[in-house]
């Protein structure tokens, strides 16, 4: 019975060992499943952490192609862009999958995609204008901060995100643990409850190798909870380390939790010192115009439980006085449920922005003031860019040249130009004060200066061409002007040379004959006839010396302003029968027929009987002395309309093309007929146009060329009535 007792008891005890058993690999399989579930909850929270960091990067990428095609213009810059927009959508559609099964991730992703969009929104834009209006367009889109703004907010929330991840990887991590230690509970109690009905007998020694197996688990289970805590710090430690822009997170009172090296460094404060100090002690910042405290983000982000940006103009106060421009973001830390625990604050230094913008700014400046055309082109002639000076300058509007060929100013003939100036720019030269002509909108060709040098990008490639423009139009004006009033002057002194010759040799031969015939009447050697004619030469020259003075002196008066006219009603009929009667004897001596032809015999005009008559005189003196023998000179008079014309016309050598408009100017008779007998100082011509100007009258000449005789033309305002007389 005893036995059959204990053979049951052996029987249950082994059942109940089986039974246990069974119960022990049911639970073990059920505390493994979680261990396993909790493993795979780590790893996602690893993989969306690397998802996040590679959507910055490739953000980031995207961002420095289009800053490298902006400052170059170079299409090649842009290959980052491309690729970057080329796998962003796959990143985000992972990512979107990794954070959908959590409702505050999925909330942020939301946020962060349509960040993404407007940042991918906002580089096209200033790739665009920089394809199509250029540098300066684009410029002023990228200073207007949204890109900026747009990057900051990104960046502030994908760290939110991240340390929401971290935040979960904790509680996974200890999840894990958990499971862990539940598994080894589950199968080291079952193992002792089936010890405990299998082996009765062994129950103490089993006891103490089930306390130290127990010890042992525990040991192992911290030991992996304290490698995965060290290493979710280190990793934690070593990205905000990395990071190049700098971070403080904050607790839900506003109090510093954690600041990496950047932080540091900008602020003055250590990690050690600032934790838990209020953030207003350690991040202190200003308006950088007004000096006045600026509103902090981190209180607003706590007070609303948004994404905040900093106002433009901010600047940091470090802990040792010194400051600096700063732009920055902050974001909230919350998890998917429950109250917000604190905020996230990344900024960084943009001194070396700001003072780039401010160069950008003085540059255009320069650019926008200057009176002179300020150019860029790209090596196919194409224009990029256009500053006021140049819409002044050639009349075009940037809007209407941006985009056009140069050449668009370029005269016909000048068309070569181009082509040398890029062969020239090409071999590394600068072009330096090139002067030459140019064609505005209007079609009115100026005369430029041009210099013009290569544009280079980082790498020293050849991507365009900078043109400086200024107007020499003014200036050749000006030359001109000066350089024909030094010919002029020239001329009027080679003239005066010449008229100081003349005068000697005009004075020197009736002086000459003077003194001979005087000379011979003294020794009494000449008879009645020979005498005769020795006072008819003496007096002859005398006359002409008389004329030479009253022209000099007339010069004189009208150079002066002195001359006087003595006008009374002329009836020039008579006057021009008297003047042609004086000549009649010289033409018949020289055998030079003298013709007058007048229409009426009564045309009045107002006028100085005298100074018209010398007018006559000087212009039939002039005929006679360059009409050879056998020629003609006629005197016509005819009225037409309220104007007497008279013409004073001959046959004899003419006059050159090139010459007539030189005829009535001071000492120009030696030159102006060149090959006509010689006699007289050139100022009757002139006397006659200064005469005739001061009566309200005109003169001018005609001659066919050489040989064809010449034409003068007077015309006199006639008198109708009495209320004409002047």
């Amino acid at each position: 019975m005893r036995s059959v007792v204990a053979r049951r008891l052996g029987i249950l005890s082994f059942a109940l060992s089986c039974a246990m058993l069974a119960v022990i690999g049911t639970n073990s399989y059920l505390r493994l499943a979680d261990l396993r579930d909790a493993t795979r909850a780590v790893q996602h929270t690893h993989e969306v952490r690397s998802e996040l960091e590679r959507i910055q990067s490739i953000v980031t990428d995207a961002e420095t192609g289009q800053r490298g095609f902006l400052l170059t213009g170079v299409v090649s810059y842009l290959d980052p862009y491309t690729n970057a927009l080329a796998v962003l959508p796959s990143h985000l559609k992972n990512l979107r999958k990794l954070t959908a099964e959590d409702s505050r991730q999925e909330a942020d992703f939301v946020s962060l995609e349509a960040l993404i969009e407007r940042k991918r929104g906002e580089l096209a834009e200033t790739i665009a204008a920089r394809s199509t209006r250029g540098f300066d367009v684009a410029a002023r889109i990228v200073l207007t901060d949204e890109g900026k703004r747009l990057m900051d907010q990104i960046r502030s929330l994908m760290t939110a995100m991240s340390v929401e991840e971290q935040r979960r990887l904790t509680e996974r991590a200890l999840r894990e643990e958990r499971a862990g230690r539940m598994a080894n509970v589950t199968i080291v109690g079952g193992l002792v409850l089936a010890v405990l009905f299998g082996v009765a007998g062994t129950f103490l020694l089993n006891q103490a190798v089930r306390d130290r197996a127990r010890a042992e688990a525990a040991r192992i289970a911290t030991d992996a909870v304290a490698r995965t805590t060290a290493a979710s710090e280190e990793r934690l430690r070593v990205t905000l380390a990395s990071i190049g822009d700098a971070v403080i997170a904050t607790d839900a009172q506003g109090r510093v939790t954690l600041m990496n090296r950047v932080a540091e460094a900008l602020t003055g404060w250590s990690a050690v010192e600032a934790t838990g100090r209020p953030l207003d002690d350690v991040f202190v910042i200003h308006n950088e115009i007004t000096r006045r405290p600026a509103a902090h983000p981190v209180q607003r982000v706590l007070r609303e439980g948004t994404i905040v940006g900093l106002a433009n103009h901010t600047v940091l106060v470090g802990r040792d006085g010194r400051e600096f421009p700063i732009g920055d973001s902050a974001a909230p830390i919350r998890p998917a449920e429950g109250p917000l625990q604190g905020v996230v604050l990344v900024f960084r230094d943009i001194t070396e922005q700001r003072e780039h913008e401010h160069t950008l700014f003085r540059l255009a400046a320069i650019v926008e003031s200057s009176e002179d055309a300020i150019v860029t082109k790209t090596f196919d002639g194409v224009i990029t860019s256009w500053n006021p000076g140049a819409e002044r300058m050639f009349g075009y509007l940037a809007s209407e040249a941006v985009g056009r060929p140069i050449t668009v100013l370029f005269p016909p003939d000048r068309l070569a130009e181009e082509a040398e100036f890029l062969r020239r720019l090409r071999a590394g030269e600068h072009i330096q004060h090139y002067e030459t002509e140019r064609i505005r909108k209007d079609g009115e060709r100026i005369y430029v200066s041009v210099s013009l040098s290569p544009l280079k990008d980082e790498v020293g490639s050849l991507v365009g061409v900078s043109k400086i423009v200024r107007d020499m139009t003014e200036l050749k004006r000006r030359e001109t002007l000066l350089n024909t009033a030094r010919a002029e002057a020239e001329a009027a002194d080679h003239a005066k040379d010449q008229f100081l010759a003349v005068l000697s040799h005009e004075l020197r031969t009736p002086l000459t004959s003077i003194v001979g015939w005087v000379r011979m009447l003294r020794v009494s050697t000449l008879d009645s006839t020979q005498g005769e004619r020795a006072l008819q030469t003496v007096e002859r020259n005398a006359h002409s010396l008389s004329r030479m003075i009253d022209d000099l002196l007339d010069i004189s008066r009208i150079i002066a302003g002195k001359m006087t006219i003595d006008r009374r009603p002329l009836n020039l009929v008579p006057l021009i029968a008297e003047t042609v009667e004086s000549f009649q004897q010289q033409a018949k001596t020289k055998g030079v027929a003298l013709e007058p032809h007048v229409a009426s015999s009564v045309c009045v005009v107002s006028a100085d009987p005298h100074r018209i008559q010398q007018v006559l005189t000087n212009l039939l003196a002039n005929a006679f002395r360059y009409t050879p023998a056998g020629g003609r000179v006629e005197v016509h008079l005819t009225t037409e309309e309220d104007r007497a014309r008279i013409q004073v016309k001959d046959t004899g050598i003419g006059i050159e093309p090139d010459l007539l408009p030189h005829v009535f100017e001071r000492f120009r008779q030696g030159e102006a007929r060149a090959g006509a007998a010689k006699g007289g100082l050139g100022l009757g011509l002139a006397l006659v146009r200064e005469i005739v100007e001061l009566h309200g009258g005109t003169v001018a000449v005609e001659s066919a060329g050489s040989g064809q005789g010449a034409t003068f033309n007077i015309t006199l305002p006639v008198i109708r009535d009495e209320h004409d007389t002047v």
